[in-house]
């Protein structure tokens, strides 16, 4: 949805008598819009999604991640960070239309990612936190 391109449809024959206002006024344009790979926009909010190992969802984190003009926005949480939980960074969505020096916001949805295997020395720890 960030990239735009323009097609304009080939040139018509019309005669040269024809003013170049008219030309203009028939001219017709097709707008398509791609999907940016890791934002989706909402009006001038954007939403994305971060992944977290177990660990960094239980004991905290410091992440940056690029912005769409090349800066890089700071995540950093302590303690536990729930899955599916959402953060609200303010002031790092789109510009407003209006309004260009006013941004809307990022929502950053926190994903979990729990490893596949762990060893038995891990499972027998797990066991024993739990029980406790």
């Amino acid at each position: 949805f960030f990239f735009l391109m323009i097609r304009r449809p080939p040139r018509s024959t019309q005669s040269r008598s024809s003013a170049a206002s008219d030309v203009y006024k028939r001219q017709v344009f097709q707008v398509i819009t791609v999907p940016h790979a890791r934002f989706t926009r909402k009006k001038d909010d954007l939403y994305t999604k971060v992944d977290l190992t177990l660990e960094e969802a239980l004991l905290g984190f410091y992440k940056e991640i690029e912005h769409l003009d090349g800066h890089f926005v700071k995540l950093e949480r302590e303690g536990v960070t729930q899955p599916g939980e959402v953060e609200k960074v303010v002031g790092e969505g789109m510009p407003q239309h209006e309004y260009s020096s006013q941004f809307g916001d990022l929502f950053v949805e926190y994903v979990v990612k729990f490893s596949e295997r762990f060893t038995d020395e891990q499972l027998s720890l797990w066991e024993q936190f739990f029980r406790d």
